[in-house]
């Protein structure tokens, strides 16, 4: 299975949120809804290019460079999950994780949602377990999200980008398979179809 390859730059993340950020690449005149119907992800040195509809990503542009390398062991973190409870990365070792770094605003992170959930619980026997990692809202907006749309997989809140920061996401929805021994699987940019989160956890899993 071919996984995304993370593009090595210099740029770092600016202070300013999220929702600015992808404004500010949009010229402030495009509506979010097209750069979704478009489907463009990250090309190779930053550029824009069509994809197939699994690859739908709104463009994060303060992703830098220097992302987690599959095989190095993923950098831990610490968050607070919407319920005010701590949460660590290195807390679930021993079981494969997908970090998935998403936003209630990001169209195309409510598209793999469903699937993600669904894993989520299927996938329990194998030992997965979803990691959301949501950027810059707050407890009651994520909350609300959760419950719309019946998901129930445990996310922590990074209100100032500091985890988005330490793993380079340069687009939403981004999320990172991770192996149960804590090392970096693949890194995936864009929509996760469930033909494919079946395939990795499958791979995982051996």
């Amino acid at each position: 299975m071919e996984q995304d390859q993370p593009i090595s730059n210099e740029n770092a993340l600016p202070e300013s949120p999220p929702q600015r950020n992808l404004m500010l690449l949009l010229g402030g005149g495009l509506l979010v809804g097209v750069i979704m119907a478009a489907a463009v992800i990250v090309g190779g040195e930053g550029a824009l290019a069509p994809t197939a509809n699994e690859g739908n990503v709104i463009i994060n542009s303060s992703g830098g460079g220097g992302a987690p390398v599959e095989g190095e062991p993923a950098p831990d973190f610490v968050g607070m999950t919407p319920d005010g409870e701590e949460l660590a990365l290195s807390d679930l070792r021993g079981r494969p994780v997908a970090i998935n770094f998403w936003a209630t605003w990001c169209g195309p992170c409510r598209v793999e949602m469903p699937d993600l959930e669904a894993a989520s619980q299927h996938d329990q026997k194998e030992g997965l377990v979803v990691l959301g990692v949501n950027i810059g809202e707050t407890e009651e907006e994520v909350r609300a999200f959760y419950e719309e749309l019946g998901v129930t997989f445990p996310t922590v809140l990074d209100p100032n980008g500091d985890i988005v920061e330490t793993y380079r996401v340069r687009g939403f929805p981004t999320t990172v398979w991770v192996d149960a021994d804590g090392n970096v699987f693949s890194y995936r940019i864009g929509v996760l179809t469930e033909s494919e989160i079946e395939e990795t956890v499958a791979l995982l899993s051996n």
